[in-house]
This record gives C-alpha cells, structure tokens and sequence, in this order.
C-alpha cells in the first residue's frame, strides 16, 4: 500500500497522468470503467518492485492467528478432559467457567485460512501496481537487501538504454516495524550485533561519530520515474536529474560486513563511466558534488563508514574533501530495502538544500575529518547514492542537475497537445484527486487516444 501511494505520488510529480477509460454498452453507450495509463504509455512504462521483507508481515500475523486458536483450542480440549475427573464442586464450577470464556473466545475469534493466502505473502507490489495503472511493460520484485532501490534504478536504466520500455516507475516500501515483524526482524538485527540497544535518538542515531554502535529499525516508502530523455521532451516535460552513470554489484565476501576494497572498485568503475560517456573530470566536479550516504551508523567493524570514506578517498583522492556528505538516517532511522536516500539525492540538487548529518560530535581517529553536511544551501550539481545490503550486496548511482525551475513543464503548449492527443479531449486539463495526477473526464473522447 505504502509503495503503491508512493508511485502514484511521483507519476504526479512527473506530469504523467491516469485518464479514464469507457466501456461501451450493448446499446452503443459508454459507461466509465477505470482510471488508468494514457493507451499510448502501457506498453512501454516498467515496473520495479524493491522490498527486503514483502509478505513477511502477513506471513507472521497468519502464523499468530493460527497458533493462537490452535493453543486456544489445545486448552479447551485439556480443560474438558480435566472436569472428567474434578469432584470438589468449586474446582469444577472454575473449570466450567474457563471452559466458557475459552468457547466464547474461539467463536469471537475463530480461525479461518484466507483463500488470498498465496496473493497475501507473495511479492506482488510489481504486478500489482501495474494492474492499477495498467502498465504493461516489463515488471519484476528486486530485493538486494538494503540495495534494493538504487538496484532497482540500475535495473531501470539498463532496461530502457536497452530498448524494452522508454520509462520505469521503482516504487519502494518495507515496514518491519510492525506488530507482527517487529519481533522478529528486531530479535534477528540485535542477534547480529547490528541494532542499537539505546532508547535517545541522540544516542542511538551516529552517522560517522566515534561512538557509533548500531542502527535504529525503521519504514517507509518511496517512488522514482526513470524515463529516456526522447519520451520526457515529447510530453513537453523536464526531468530534475540525469542519470549519469550507475552500478550494481555483489561483493561475494561476507552475510553482514562489507569489502571495503570492492566497493572503492565500484565507485571507481562508476565515476570512470561517466567521465567517459559525459567528458566528466572527477576532480573539477567533487566540490560541486554531494555524496548521499548509507551509513547505519553500525560498529565500525565492516560498517557503512569506513566503507564509503575509503571508497571516496580511492575514487577522488585529494578531491574527496571538498565533497559534501548527507546521511539521513538518524532521521528516518534505517528502512530497509527503501531507497529513501535515493529520492532525497534527487531532491536535493533540485533544491539546492542538503540536510545536516544528525548528532555528530566526536570525530572517529579511523575516519579523519570529513566534510560532513550542517544543512542548508550548497552550490551542488552532482550526487553520488551509495547503497550496500547484507549478503554483499552493493549499489550506486551517480546524477546531475537539469537545469531549470521547480515547474518541470518546460513547453506547455506542448505539453496541453500531448494531453490532447493521449486523452481523445480536444482539450484536455488535469486534477489532482486524493494526490493523483488524472485527466479531467468529460464522458467518452470524441477520438480515440493515440495510439503507440
């Protein structure tokens, strides 16, 4: 649900909207069907669906349910036995009274297997959000742990240089903070030597201090539109960032702890990419750069920190000290398989506002000085998202600003024609409705939408 509202929210953003549909009648009529892609963009919008624990919450409130009435039930049953042989009356009017409250309760709450079961704890989040907006292109659930979103963006761009659609929506969203997960996944990250035991923010949350210990569980949800250059300039659209270059990789090296020297190689390989595909210079770009950090804030054994300062120090050498580092963990805690510091990489530079790196206060001897973000505006073009994930799993991508102002419909005239010709209105105008971007309906179109 949380990734689902997350797509529909960045469709809005991108000025891609959903239009009504019409059924006709046996009698020549048309009654409103459903709200979906404009005809023209099903076929080539993809789908990406990136999740570390989908179906997991489900699949643990199942097993309660059911281990519940089965231990209910196993009580009854012991309880019914045991008045065959009470003889003292008060013993057997307590029994009595226990056997009731158990056979109220298993009628109040009985358990019955939900036939959706399969539908319930699968990774659907891919397949389903495309049926709602009816995007027929290619479709798939990633999950490279805590890598799965900027994966997700690596998969996208592969997809569309390749020619299988001209643009994809990575819809992101885990929620193991739970009733159901928390439990479990919280017992499993303490197991690990990997969650804080503090119960202060300002404690817990350490982006790159000394005395940082473990990371804050946390959820949420998040969305990007990844679409060719071609198909944003035909809506008459701008984007707010290039994809410059991306990476992503598997370590092979460890369940929890990363490669310090693999990751260097990637961000290496990943700049490299881009200098040579864009006549790039590393060196003249790192003070126009914002480096978008992992950083869980984990003991510094294997941790995000060591990892990403050693890879930018590798990648930029002198340079890597001019580059601005933003870590947002210590406000939205760690949510897992969301890239949420992929969308705010891409918020930023279309701001030009960096957040500050939460509760920093004492420098780590390993790490040196860095310049870490204070918040505010910076003179950045660039940015750099790094993502790792247990089992080795390592993700970049590597942006630039388009120029231009906060309204991306850079040619309206154009834009209104394409709303135009993908809606079937002569004239056609937009709502938003409960946050989604729609096409006014005004009844059937008087032509038909054009075609692919």
């Amino acid at each position: 649900q949380l990734a689902m509202a997350a797509g529909l929210d960045a469709m809005r953003e991108a000025g891609i909207p959903l239009g009504q549909t019409y059924k006709r009648t046996s009698t020549g009529k048309y009654l409103p069907e459903r709200w979906m892609l404009p005809e023209n963009l099903r076929d080539d919008t993809g789908v990406i669906f990136a999740s570390a624990f989908p179906g997991g919450d489900r699949f643990a409130d199942e097993f309660s349910r059911y281990y519940a009435y089965v231990n209910l039930s196993e009580q009854l049953e012991m309880l019914e036995d045991l008045r065959n042989y009470a003889t003292d009356p008060a013993a057997l009017s307590e029994i009595n009274r226990r056997i009731g409250d158990l056979r109220d309760k298993l009628e109040r709450e009985p358990y019955i297997f939900d036939r959706r079961f399969l539908f319930r704890i699968l990774a659907m989040g891919h397949s389903q959000f495309a049926q709602y907006i009816g995007a027929r292109g290619p479709n798939t659930h990633v999950n490279a742990a805590c890598a799965s979103t900027a994966q997700g963006v690596a998969i996208a761009e592969d997809w569309i240089r390749s020619g299988r659609c001209r643009r994809v929506i990575v819809i992101g969203a885990d929620n193991v903070t739970g009733d159901h997960l928390m439990e479990w996944v919280g017992a499993g990250f303490l197991a690990v030597g990997a969650a804080t035991t503090k119960d202060q923010v300002s404690e817990a949350a350490l982006p790159f201090d000394r005395r940082r210990h473990g990371t804050i569980m946390g959820m949420g949800a998040c969305a990007l539109v990844v679409e060719s250059e071609d198909a944003v300039r035909e809506r008459g659209m701008r984007g707010i960032v290039e994809l410059l270059s991306s990476e992503t990789s598997n370590s092979a090296f460890h369940g929890t702890r990363l490669d310090v020297d693999h990751i260097s190689m990637v961000m290496d390989s990943l700049i490299t990419a881009a200098e040579r595909r864009f006549s790039l210079n590393r060196h003249a770009i790192a003070p126009q750069t914002v480096f978008m950090s992992h950083e869980t804030y984990t003991p510094a054994r294997g941790g995000s920190a060591s990892a990403e300062v050693t890879a930018l120090r590798h990648t930029f050498g002198e340079a890597a000290s001019s580059i601005i580092i933003s870590n947002t963990k210590g406000f939205t805690g760690h949510p897992m398989g969301v890239g949420v510091e992929d969308v705010i990489a891409v918020k930023i530079l279309e701001y030009g506002i960096v957040p500050p790196v939460p509760n920093f206060r004492e420098v780590d001897p390993e790490l040196g000085p860095l310049n870490l973000s204070r918040g505010g505006r910076y003179p950045v073009q660039f940015a750099i998202h790094l993502a790792a994930g247990f089992g080795s799993q390592i993700s970049l991508t590597f942006t630039r600003r388009i120029p231009g102002g906060l309204d991306r419909v850079d040619n309206k005239p154009l834009y209104r024609r394409w709303l135009a010709d993908v809606s079937g209105y002569d004239t056609a105008e937009t709502e938003v409705v409960k946050r989604v971007l729609r096409v006014v309906a005004d009844g059937a179109p008087p032509r038909p939408p054009m075609p692919n």
